[in-house]
């Protein structure tokens, strides 16, 4: 519990920082979102951001897990589309989520990644283009897809002239 605390405590950090929507906790898994219930700009580019910035806390908290005997890795699926979004569960029960074919992508791109790997999307590749580097893996049989899904690991997010300026 330590440990799931101390990774929901970065989540609940990132989500502040980059105004997203926390859709459900789910042990290690997490479902974040933008754009509902407030609107935020450059939401494509916000959400790569985050998971490069989970990737980094995670780099520095995973070794200290391991040496506690805890082998826990961050693996992130990112995708660009439209969700419904409401409240979902029971009286004394329920969750604000997004559902949909756009976060049914995402979860299955994070199922595919690798250890340390953020995969997007090729829509949402398409829509941050000029802001990243990635490399591409190929393409996925997803469940529920009929046709394969190309995607791309984000190696890394390009700094702005005005963040080169200030170095």
């Amino acid at each position: 519990m330590r440990v799931l605390g101390e990774f929901h405590g970065t989540i609940g950090g990132l989500v502040r920082r980059f105004d997203a929507t926390v859709g459900f906790l789910e042990g290690d898994g997490v479902q974040l979102f933008f754009n509902d219930p407030i609107e935020v700009p450059d939401a494509a580019l916000r959400a790569v951001r985050l998971g490069c910035a989970l990737r980094e806390e995670m780099a520095e908290l995973t070794p200290q897990w391991q040496k506690r005997g805890y082998d826990v890795d961050v693996a992130a699926g990112i995708a660009l589309g439209y969700a419904t979004c409401g409240e979902v569960g029971f009286e004394g029960r329920s969750d604000y989520a997004a559902i949909g074919t756009v976060t049914n992508l995402a979860s299955r791109l994070a199922d595919e990644a690798a250890a340390g790997q953020i995969l997007i999307s090729q829509r949402l590749y398409a829509e941050v283009e000029g802001d990243v580097e990635v490399e591409p893996v190929g393409e996925f049989t997803l469940k529920g897809f009929q046709r394969p899904v190309a995607a791309f690991n984000v190696i890394a997010v390009r700094k702005t002239a005005a963040e080169l300026s200030c170095v």
